[in-house]
């Protein structure tokens, strides 16, 4: 059966023993060899020899946990580096780069052909610290699958219990306390310039700070929902403008229209006007030109054709019908010629 053998420094030695005692004739156990890896968990052996001519019981070799420490993140998987000593040499005429792979024997090499290719057993046995399987503790030792338990001994049995002890038995789980906490309901009511934020009462667990149900919380301890400030930074300023007043002038040179210009700060819900000096930007125009085509203005007309005109009247009436045609088309041209416009 498996004897178990604590040592100092959380080692345990597995050795096989018969249903009798042992029988002397056994050398000394020789020192420890090295480590068969250098970080995650390796196997050291220790070995003797039976000097009895009768045979001795018990076994000539044993193993123990060494250099448990995790290998640094950037190091290469190491049934991936032993799978790697065999690329380039040739398996069935051709040669390939290997990969690790799953097979029915944990501790043996099962290698993959990079690409697609064939899934071989290059090897009976992995090297001493392989670990059985990816995320498991347990170790490949002399060939076969060895237990490693949470408390990282070779040999050992020892699990992880409910309440996240190893080796516990399920027993000293604390029980979860529950009470209320003030939580934000909602995102402030502004992003700059000082806002508003409801708070209101949330069931949580206290250990964990995680929400449950507000029936494993005391109603009559429940808080009142409150108000909280936030985002008390000042917002960024910016001009604003008014809109732009009736010209000066409804035409010709010299006419300008006026408008505020004013720097302002939002706050809250609403823009709250502050001194130029607190807007960085350039200050946009507050005045400018309007109405510059020319003005219409009056011509003095020819007083001589309106001389004529009243002489061609008095004929039109002594000559009847015709010279009163001949006088309304006269009138007609004249006044033409007495206002003239200047439309330029």
């Amino acid at each position: 059966m498996l004897k178990q053998d604590s040592k100092a420094g959380h080692e345990l030695r597995l050795t096989v023993t018969g249903s009798r005692q042992a029988m002397s004739g056994w050398s000394p156990w020789s020192d420890w060899s090295l480590c068969s890896r250098t970080c995650d968990g390796g196997a050291a052996v220790q070995t003797r020899r039976c000097l009895h001519y009768a045979g001795c019981r018990g076994d000539s070799v044993r193993y123990k946990l060494c250099n448990v420490e995790p290998c640094p993140e950037a190091s290469r998987d190491f049934r991936g580096v032993q799978c790697s000593e065999y690329d380039g040499l040739p398996h069935n005429g051709a040669s390939y780069e290997w990969e690790p792979a799953e097979g029915s024997d944990p501790c043996a090499l099962t290698c993959r052909a990079k690409g697609g290719g064939p899934v071989v057993t290059l090897n009976p046995r992995v090297q001493d610290g392989t670990r059985c399987a990816p995320g498991s503790l347990d170790l490949c030792i002399n060939g076969r699958c060895q237990k490693v338990g949470c408390d990282l001994v070779l040999g050992s049995k020892r699990e992880v219990d409910k309440c996240g002890v190893c080796g516990g038995d399920g027993s000293s789980c604390s029980k979860p306390s529950y009470g209320w906490n003030k939580r934000a309901s909602g995102p402030c009511s502004a992003s700059c310039g000082g806002g508003y934020q409801m708070l209101s009462a949330v069931c949580e667990e206290q250990s964990r700070g995680r929400r449950v149900s507000e029936d494993l919380c005391d109603p009559s301890s429940r808080p009142v929902p409150a108000i909280l400030t936030c985002n008390p930074h000042a917002c960024p300023t910016t001009w604003k403008t008014g809109e732009w007043g009736s010209c000066s002038v409804s035409c010709g040179p010299g006419g300008y229209q006026l408008r505020e210009v004013y720097c302002a700060e939002p706050r809250n819900t609403s823009i709250v006007r502050v001194t130029d000096h607190n807007c960085d930007q350039p200050r946009p125009r507050h005045r400018r030109s309007c109405n510059p085509h020319k003005c219409p203005r009056w011509y003095d007309g020819i007083w001589s054709e309106v001389r004529k005109m009243k002489d061609e009247i008095n004929e039109g009436v002594k000559d009847g019908v015709l010279g009163w045609e001949r006088m309304v088309k006269r009138v007609k041209e004249g006044l033409k010629a007495l206002v003239v416009v200047d439309r330029g």
